[in-house]
């Protein structure tokens, strides 16, 4: 998805001190826009600013729920292709008992090496470098699956190349889904963008109504922070804390 990289480069924990920082700002600018206001005499319905307050916060409420659903719908869709990756590889090993040797035996090493190369890959860098990695053993791959073809024209071997095909298909919307599928960034602007908003109104009617600094801002600052922080955290596969469980890929590597 285009226009989603810039927020993608902030760490996570960068990311979560500054939506602190961020919230805590506005509400103090807020406060003291209030206060301000009403040191200069002008007054204001309490009831229409808590109207308005109201309406700013809801709005942010549903951007949040908005975001952290098209966050948790891409966590699932990289589970869901996760298996049908598993799923691919798994089928392609079994077929390659149909093909003749010595092609047999260095498909089936490869796509041993092809599934250690996918299991519990660390940093950025790491993933990249074992991308690189997973397009080399493809080539490999399809060239050992180029020979049975070329040897073998019958029914049996047609189907093993069309697994192959489908599993590199696979591998290629994964790998999609993975590194291109964010929120934009233009969704995050609008999201920190209201909060800011929203959280500055509650300070504005603090201050104007001299309700005074509530303690009870940090809690509605964590609440807020936490919950930008898990879209963030869900929306960044391998970066941060929740990630796509990979048993079903290592359950795989043992039954090879």
């Amino acid at each position: 998805m285009s226009g989603s990289g810039f927020v993608n480069e902030i760490p996570l924990s960068l990311f979560f001190v500054g939506t602190c920082v961020l919230v805590l700002a506005f509400w103090e600018a807020g406060y003291q826009f209030g206060h301000l206001w009403r040191t200069k005499g002008i007054t204001e319905n309490e009831g229409l600013v808590s109207t308005m307050v109201s309406i700013i916060v809801g709005l942010v409420a549903f951007l949040l729920a908005f975001s952290f659903n098209m966050a948790s719908g891409r966590f699932q869709e990289r589970r869901d292709v996760l298996i049908a990756d598993v799923n691919a590889i798994g089928t392609t090993y079994l077929r390659a008992d149909t093909i003749a040797e010595p092609e047999r035996s260095k498909i089936k090493e490869l796509l041993r090496e092809y599934v250690d190369n996918r299991i519990n890959a660390g940093s950025v860098d790491e993933m990249k470098a074992r991308l690189a990695k997973a397009n080399e053993i493809q080539n490999s791959l399809w060239q050992q699956t180029v020979a049975v073809a070329d040897k073998d024209r019958s029914d049996i071997a047609a189907l093993f190349v069309t697994t192959m095909n489908e599993m590199i298909d696979i591998h290629t919307k994964r790998l999609t889904i993975v590194t291109e599928h964010h929120i934009p960034d233009s969704i995050w602007a609008a999201l920190l963008g209201l909060t800011c908003l929203g959280i500055a109104a509650m300070g504005y009617q603090n201050g104007l109504l001299e309700h005074g600094r509530s303690p009870g801002i940090l809690i509605v600052t964590l609440m807020f922070a936490i919950v930008i922080f898990m879209i963030a955290d869900l929306d960044r596969p391998g970066q941060g804390t929740i990630t796509v469980d990979q048993q079903a890929m290592s359950d795989l590597r043992k039954s090879m």
